[in-house]
Formats: C-alpha cells, structure tokens, sequence
C-alpha cells in the first residue's frame, strides 16, 4: 500500500530537494531548471547543444567550446532542438504572469521568436502545508498544490515530428484534477489537436522515427491528484498503474502497449525508440531499490526484450537502445557517469564530477526563508548524442557555477 501523496522512494536526490522547497517558490523558479525533464538538447549533426542554465538559450559549440546567447528573456526552459536543425522551441514563462506558461519556436536562420502556442502549462498557486507553516521541522508529506506543481516540472515535454512540421507537447490547467493532455500542433501554423483520454494525465511522450506513432505514458487522474491526508496523518490507498500507448497518426486510434511497474516511470525519464520504430526504451523506478532499464516491443503488446536491473532513476537510453548512461552518486560532492551496454553486455565508467553537497543547502525551509536564488539540483540529467559517442549533462547548482560537461562513450 502506498500513501495518498506521491512516494518519495519515486524521486530522486536532487529531485527530492527540489519538492522540498516547492512551497517557498514561484512557477517561475520551477521552470528555470528545478528537476527538468530536458535540459540540453543536441542538434542533429552533433556539432552544438541548447540548454538554459540560467532560463537565457545558449548554443554551445562542441568543437571550440564557446556558448551564444540565442534568446536573453531569461524565461527558457526545456529547449527542444527541430530534426531538421532549423529551429528550437522551449517553453517560456509568459511575460507579466508567472503562472502562465507559453510554447515558443525560434528560427536559427533569422532569430525570429515565434509564440505557438500562448498558454500551455496554467498551475495552480503554490501553498505551504500545515506542518511547514509552523515551521516545526516535522517531517510532511507534500501538500495537494505542492505536488501538482512537481508534477508540472515533470510533464513538461516538447517532441517534435521526424519531418519537423508538427509539435507533440503536453497541457496542463488549474483545475480541481491536475490533468495533463497531449496535444500535437501544426508548424509553423499552431493548429492543434488533442489525442489522450481526457479522463487520464499524461506524462511523457516521443515520436516514432518513421513519424506514424506517438508514444506517450499515462495514468488515471488520482495518481496525480496529490490528496494531502492532513498533519499528522497517514491515510493508504492504492496507487494506479501507469501505462504505455501508442497513438497512430493516421487511424486517430490508440492502443495500449503495456502497464508499468507500480513505481512508474523515473521522474524525467525518456522514451526512447529504436531506428526501425519497433521497440521503446524507458526507466521504471523500483521503489527504494533503484531503478531498471526496459526495452519493449511497441508493436506486440509490450512482449519484453531487455530488462537490465540496477540502475539509477537518474538514467537514459542511448539512441539506438544499446546501453544506458546513468549517474551514481559515490560521495558527497563525487557523482560518476556509468554506461551499460546491453548489446553487448557492458558496464563501465565514463567519467566523473564533483558537485556541491546538497546538505548545505536548508533542508525544509522554514516560514518567509527561501532556498539560495537560482538554485537547482546539483547536476541534470544525461543526454546522448544523436550517433550516442557522446554525452552531456548540466553541473553546477548556481548560475555563476553552471556548466556544461562531456563525456565520450568509447
């Protein structure tokens, strides 16, 4: 049995931290690098990266190693680079408004910002729970908008179509249940149309390289929903499965691949296909125990092809589903990347990071305290390469401090 609220056994270190000083915070800091699902996309030559590791775009280029402001507002989150390498679109945090959230498309060509979409992610007010506006240090369970704001920072995605004239993304309203919808919309024209069960909330999505499929997690409303039990109380209940569909862009019809593992899948986690559209990659949590690998089959109910166990949540399919980069914290301030191969079977250290300890940062703020401005978690999560030779990830916790690392997997 599992509590009303989502289990911290389902969130990461740094991720935790981030939940953690939810209450203290705006949307605006949420989607500035708290916890993102998607901090650093590639381009498909592999020669530049996006990322915002203040909420400004930036391209870095591999081979002299230097970053460009691409878009100043310092409103950025979630860059996702186009197949085609023309464009990048990101959320931002409409001007004026921190609780409105808008999809936005720059073109490389002509550095001309194109708003798609005006309003996207709408969240309900943040709110302290009882125990932390008493400021006693009890340990608390999230509170009902606490939570719907973690998984706010958590369902933000933007995919784009192989052929790069369509946006798959996900919507969220303030409404009594956080539901969030997949929706694809028409580039440049911003035409939608909405393609999940609206009695569902969705929480990752990815398109098939052959464009024909969109693959996306969902989970009934309650597992979103974040009931808080009230001070001092712990009430039980059982949490819904989440699962696997594959929508098809042709029939409008959708069908389920599979259920997950009763922990789901890891906070910001990808979906990742296989070249030849016939097999998905994901991470499923385990509980207190770590994380597993799988590979699925898309197009046979989900019959399993690979589990590989003992991994971390802070994990990510390579491109062509051959291994998994994931981070192992050793020590302190000591974080190793690890790859595992599963054709062949390998498993072997590509490089290291030292990391400011999260334990020196205020662990349950207390009344009118906030965590260091800017702040984020002390590193993101790994992201291949479009060839997987390479693999990048965000370090540093502060905007002074923020950088880029590389790491090659020979």
């Amino acid at each position: 049995m599992e509590s009303d609220t989502p289990s911290r056994a389902r969130i990461n270190k740094w991720f935790r931290f981030s939940l953690q000083a939810l209450a203290a915070l705006s949307l605006g800091w949420v989607l500035n690098g708290c916890a993102a699902p998607r901090e650093i996309s590639w381009a498909p030559n592999g020669k530049a990266l996006a990322y915002c590791p203040d909420g400004r775009l930036r391209i870095y280029d591999v081979e002299s190693k230097r970053s460009t402001p691409l878009y100043t507002n310092a409103n950025a989150s979630w860059p996702a680079w186009s197949p085609d390498g023309k464009a990048i679109a990101f959320y931002a945090i409409s001007e004026g408004n921190a609780q409105r959230v808008a999809v936005r498309v720059i073109e490389l060509a002509s550095g001309r910002v194109r708003t798609l979409i005006a309003d996207v992610l709408r969240a309900p007010k943040l709110a302290h729970d009882a125990k932390r506006r008493t400021g006693s240090g009890e340990s608390a369970t999230l509170g009902q908008d606490e939570s719907r704001a973690a998984i706010l920072s958590i369902s933000a995605t933007i995919a784009w179509s192989p052929d790069a004239t369509r946006l798959a993304y996900l919507a969220m309203a303030p409404v009594t249940k956080p539901i969030t919808t997949v929706l694809i919309a028409d580039y440049p024209s911003g035409r939608t149309q909405a393609i999940s069960n609206a009695a569902e909330a969705a929480i990752a999505l990815a398109w098939s390289p052959d464009g024909q499929l969109l693959a996306y997690v969902s989970a009934p409303a309650s597992w979103l929903e974040g009931r808080n039990p009230g001070a001092g109380k712990q009430r039980t209940r059982h949490v819904p499965r989440q699962s696997l569909w594959l929508y098809d862009l042709q029939s409008a019809s959708r069908t389920k691949v599979c259920d997950l593992s009763k922990d789901g899948l890891a906070v910001g986690t990808r979906l990742v296909w296989s070249p030849d559209s016939n097999e998905i990659g994901f991470i499923a949590e385990r509980g207190d125990s770590g994380a597993d690998a799988y590979i699925v089959e898309a197009r046979r109910q989900g019959a399993v092809v690979d589990v590989m166990k003992g991994v971390t949540s802070e994990a990510v399919w390579s491109p062509a589903l051959t291994g998994v980069a994931f981070l192992e914290q050793r020590e302190d301030d000591e974080v190793v990347l690890l790859f595992r191969g599963v054709r062949p079977v390998t498993r072997k250290a590509i490089g290291s990071l030292r990391v400011t300890p999260l334990e020196t940062f205020p662990d349950q703020p207390q009344q009118g305290q906030e965590p260091p401005a800017g702040v984020v978690g002390p590193y993101s999560l790994p992201e291949f390469s479009p060839d997987g030779r390479w693999v990048a990830l965000r370090a540093g916790q502060s905007p002074k401090d923020m950088r880029l690392e590389m790491f090659q997997v020979r």
